[in-house]
């Protein structure tokens, strides 16, 4: 005697979507994960300093101090 069911044909073919659905999730999970950052400040690149230069945070990226305001007023007007 046959069973139907989750066994089933039909069985398969959630099994089939579950892992079809999973499979996305992880590419997608991969593909938007958070990578460090490659970018590099015009000051940097001009004068080869470091990012505190011109950053409150020796890392970069964060408020910039009273060096960096004054480097990035003085760039919109060379611009």
């Amino acid at each position: 005697m046959r069973r139907s069911g989750i066994c089933g044909r039909a069985g398969i073919a959630v099994t089939a979507a579950v892992c079809g659905l999973a499979a996305i999730a992880v590419i997608g999970a991969v593909a938007l994960a958070p990578r460090p950052a490659a970018a590099t400040s015009q000051y940097a690149q001009q004068t080869g300093l470091p990012c505190r230069q011109c950053h409150v945070s020796p890392a970069g990226g964060s408020g910039l101090n009273p060096f960096g305001q004054r480097f990035k007023a003085n760039q919109r007007n060379v611009r």
